[in-house]
């Protein structure tokens, strides 16, 4: 896959139709104040992704298609399933911390004993790579948001 084409394809797609989608910006912005309009908005956004993908006509009130033809209660499963999702990571992410927590106050209370052999900015270093590793783990929680997008987009494609 030539990923330096892919992106300039996308940038292309955005560009020719900024307009509509500055528009379609600022209705999804202040429609989804409203928690019960977020979903379908969000999926009318990425059904005028996938329009400017394939080089189709985009309007900037096309963000408003997550209400039409069913499209509202489609939104909501995909926006459920992926909340429940986003829940159980983060449930898996809070249990990592909490153990990741003990293991380095354990390390670090290690150094004040006087049999340590571990060098002080060995632990502190060993106890910021678990916290890194466990934040790292944590951020991929955006990646669901993009497969949400990307299952919208394939499933009208």
């Amino acid at each position: 896959m030539e990923y330096g084409n892919l992106l300039g394809n996308s940038f292309k797609a955005v560009l020719n139709n900024f307009v509509a989608y500055a528009i379609a910006t600022v209705i999804m912005s202040f429609g989804s104040i409203l928690f019960v309009t977020a979903p379908p908005l969000l999926y009318g956004f990425v059904m005028m992704i996938a329009k400017g993908a394939r080089n189709e006509m985009v309007n900037g009130m096309d963000v408003l298609d997550g209400f039409r033809d069913g499209n509202f209660v489609r939104s909501w499963k995909y926006m459920l399933f992926v909340m429940i999702i986003a829940v159980l990571l983060s449930i898996v992410a809070m249990i990592l911390l909490f153990f990741v927590g003990i293991l380095s106050f354990g390390i670090i209370f290690t150094l004040g004993s006087s049999s340590s052999s571990i060098p002080e900015s060995v632990t502190l270093a060993i106890a910021g790579i678990l916290y890194l590793a466990v934040f790292l783990y944590n951020s991929d929680s955006c990646v669901f948001h993009v497969l949400y997008a990307s299952s919208l987009c394939y499933q009208r494609i």
